[in-house]
Order: structure tokens, then sequence, then C-alpha cells
């Protein structure tokens, strides 16, 4: 059967239209696992203070700004397990972008765990001494010094000399805190600040990359 040109164009045009509804666009499509989503949120402690975000301006009004924190959206591959927030996973699993969930409570299970006591450890001071290095710019700051990372303490005379904690030799991680004790010893805390403390959860989707086996469904 032989169609008129106009008629063809329009069919064409409608198999098109068709074929572009089928197909969701990121902003339509549901988060799945495998997909790159990148999200802002906000994490409260149940009292109701800002303890973590990925914006600005909230960083700033609850007096938590810190500039070396570049506040951009968080990225992760959904089911990858390769964020602290274990939560994170099943929260952002069939939202869309732009989509926003608040106010879901999180058990210290799955956000930063539990508090673990046998990670806190009281370790001795070492003095060292840094011949041309100035330790004084250094104090109660992680520097690398003779190719070992030492947590500065203390200064000597002169600012050549310092007590330290030596980070190399006890872990290959860092603690989270260290506190420094009268009789020349430190408490190392490995801990994250917000183990063993439920928390509360505000997260949007911001953007979504599904992944490249979803594309091909």
């Amino acid at each position: 059967m032989l169609m008129h040109g106009n008629v063809k164009v329009v069919l064409v045009a409608i198999l098109l239209s068709a074929m572009v509804l089928g197909c969701a666009s990121p902003t339509e499509k549901a988060v799945t696992a495998g997909d790159l989503v990148y999200v802002d949120y906000t994490l409260r402690d149940t009292a109701g203070k800002v303890v973590e975000t990925t914006n600005s301006t909230v960083a700033k009004e609850n007096g938590i700004y810190n500039v070396a924190n570049p506040y951009v959206p968080y990225s992760f591959i959904v089911g990858s397990n390769s964020h602290p927030i274990r939560v994170f996973d099943d929260v952002v699993k069939g939202m869309k972008v732009n989509e926003t969930k608040a106010n879901i409570t999180i058990t210290p299970d799955k956000a930063y765990g539990d508090y673990n006591a046998s990670k806190v450890i009281t370790v001795p001071l070492e003095t060292v001494t840094g011949n041309a290095t100035n330790f004084s710019v250094f104090v109660n700051e992680t520097i690398r010094y003779n190719d070992e990372l030492v947590y500065v303490a203390a200064v000597g005379p002169n600012n050549t000399t310092a007590k330290v904690v030596r980070l190399s030799k006890i872990s290959p991680f860092q603690p989270y805190t260290v506190k420094i004790n009268e009789n020349d010893t430190a408490v190392l805390d490995y801990n994250h600040p917000l183990a063993g403390k439920t928390l509360v959860l505000d997260v949007t989707v911001v953007a979504l990359n599904p992944s490249p086996s979803a594309t091909l469904k």
C-alpha cells in the first residue's frame, strides 16, 4: 500500500514520540542497584543538632561550617557498600532526581557503628629532635616526620625538639581524636565521633547516572 509523503512523515513522528515516551529520562528513572547517584544530605542527632551536611548554607546556619569542606553532593554506587552510612543504599532505592526523604531515623548499626572501647588506647609520648624543624607551628597537628606520621603534642627548648605520638607505629589508620595527658601519655580514639549515636537523616537525590545494565533494559 502506498502512502502520501505527508502521511508518512506524520506516522514517523508518532513512532518517534512513542519511543521517546517509552524511555525514562534520568529525572524520571527510579534509583536501582548499580546506579551512580549524587545526593545532598543532612544528619542530625536526636536532639535536633546538625552534625554533618553536604549543604554549606545549612552548615553555616548551624555553626559547623568548615572552610576545608568542599560541600558538594555525595556520590556513590548503589549497593556497593562503599560508604560509612550503610542505610544510604536502602533509602535511595526507588527515589527519583529532586525527590527528598526527611526525618529518617538511623540506628548506630546502620550509620557509623557502635562505640567500641577497644578502639581507645593509651600510648606514651616520645621525644624527637627536628634539627631545622620548628615544631611550634605544628602543635596539635599530625605531620610527616622522617617518613612516618607523628602527632605533635608539645615542643621543647628552642622549638627544635617535640613530644610526639608516633602514629605510624601504632596503626595504618589515623585516630579521630587525640587527648594528651599530663603524665606524658596520649589517649587515641579510633571511633568515629558519631559512633554509637542514633541519627536523623534528610536526603535529596540531585543527580543520577544509570548503570550500563539498566540502560540496556
